[in-house]
């Protein structure tokens, strides 16, 4: 059962491109574990064989912590690849962490599920840490999107629905209906993500499109 689930990041990683090469449409995301039994730097050379430049990483899933070598050494290995880095903010504290264990690696870092209990935080860390951008899935308060955008701006933003899991209308009502320019709302909604994407080695025109229907009526 063990060497099993060591077994399960790399194998999920061999599924993801298949369906990513059934649909051309999706942009593929990997994910490393450092328990891996044969080491990280295996698997992160054979993902960037295979063109994957996005990488998301589960320490609480996969039972590691961010403050630890097995995280430097993914660092290391990703530095000067053109990745892009994904980890999700799990309580106060995390953006910090994330940030300053990343800030000397040139690799940026897309902080997902950012919500009201520490938009403080991560407004922050923005604001210190040039490196860092965020994903709008859960910005659920009112004038969260407007604040981030004041304090940062627009090109820090990337557009996040967690669907099919959340409701899509919401994630994009959310950014539909925020007090931002035209121009704002379509960097967050597709721009950025094809920006970042495109310099760093990914298709920019895979699955990061901004919607083309109109807002939904307000009535």
């Amino acid at each position: 059962r063990m060497a099993r689930g060591l077994h399960l990041a790399d194998e999920g990683n061999v599924v993801t491109l298949g369906v990513a090469a059934r649909h051309p449409q999706l942009t593929h995301v990997a994910t490393i574990d450092p328990h891996q039994p044969h080491g990280v730097q295996a698997e992160i050379a054979r993902c960037l064989r295979a063109g994957i430049r996005l990488f998301r990483l589960f320490p609480t899933a996969h039972h590691w912590r961010l403050d630890s070598q097995p995280f430097h050494t993914i660092l290391d290995h990703l530095r000067g690849t053109n990745a892009v880095l994904l980890l999700a903010v799990e309580e106060w504290g995390s953006a910090s962490t994330i940030a300053r264990l990343t800030a000397d690696y040139e690799l940026p870092i897309v902080l997902l599920d950012v919500h009201y209990t520490q938009l403080a935080e991560c407004d922050a860390v923005m604001q210190r840490w040039p490196h860092v951008n965020a994903g709008t899935s859960r910005l659920a308060t009112p004038l969260d999107v407007e604040t981030l955008v004041r304090n940062v701006g627009a090109d820090r933003l990337l557009f996040g629905s967690e669907a099919p899991e959340r409701p899509l209308q919401c994630a994009l009502n959310r950014i539909w209906y925020s007090d931002v320019s035209d121009t704002e709302r379509a960097a967050i909604f597709g721009g950025n993500a094809a920006r970042l994407l495109n310099e760093h080695g990914a298709p920019s025109s895979a699955g990061v499109a901004a919607p083309d229907a109109a807002p939904p009526s307000r009535s």
